[in-house]
């Protein structure tokens, strides 16, 4: 609720916090950081934290025992996401991923079959490897050039289930004609011509 606060505390497990709405602010090992909806807070094992809600605030918490989770994520992506406690924002393709990602998760744990935990690992590990990659397209550099490159990274991994080119703008958050404009700039050709190659190279490789 609007004024609520949860006090500093600790956890012995890896937390992740996202902000589903709602604005207030977050302290992490003593730096205080403003909050908004897509706002990811990430909370390494023993991180002092306290959260403050300014207005009516949902926050979802995933909470990870690392212990439980395969080699490969416990030595590459843990290190990776957990590094440094911090607040990461997201571009709106990343921001559309990780929603999609944890209404799977919440799916699996409440009305998953047999074979629920497996899939909630499986989830868990493209979650942390969003994060992972996102925290790469963190640093300094040409916001074009990052747009255009997470755009390009979306294509090569969503390919089968784009629709249109309003399909892509309105993942990525901006016009179609301003989404075109700098794809074309950097790549000669039209996101929606790059993803007919994506989709011929990979007819190609199935004959």
């Amino acid at each position: 609720k609007e004024k609520d606060t949860v006090a500093t505390h600790t956890h012995d497990t890896h937390q992740l916090l996202y902000v589903l709405d709602g604005d207030g602010a977050c302290e992490l090992d003593e730096h205080v950081y403003d909050i908004t909806a897509d706002s990811f807070l990430i909370v390494p094992p023993k991180t002092r934290h306290s959260i403050r809600a300014d207005s009516h605030m949902t926050v979802l918490v995933l909470e990870l025992d690392a212990g439980k989770l395969s080699r490969d994520v416990r030595t590459q992506l843990i290190p990776n996401v957990f590094g440094t406690a911090r607040v990461q924002s997201f571009s709106a393709i990343d921001s559309s991923e990780l929603r999609q990602i944890m209404r799977k998760m919440l799916y699996e744990q409440s009305h998953g079959d047999q074979l629920w935990q497996m899939a909630l690992k499986i989830h868990i590990a493209e979650l942390l490897c969003t994060l992972a990659r996102s925290n790469q397209d963190a640093g300094p550099g040409d916001t074009n050039k990052l747009r255009v490159e997470r755009l390009r990274q979306y294509i090569d991994t969503r390919y089968y289930d784009i629709e249109s080119a309003e399909d892509i703008a309105g993942r990525m958050g901006m016009s179609k004609r301003y989404m075109q404009t700098i794809f074309k700039e950097y790549y000669e050709r039209t996101p929606m011509q790059y993803l007919t190659e994506v989709r011929l190279g990979l007819v190609k490789q199935l004959l």
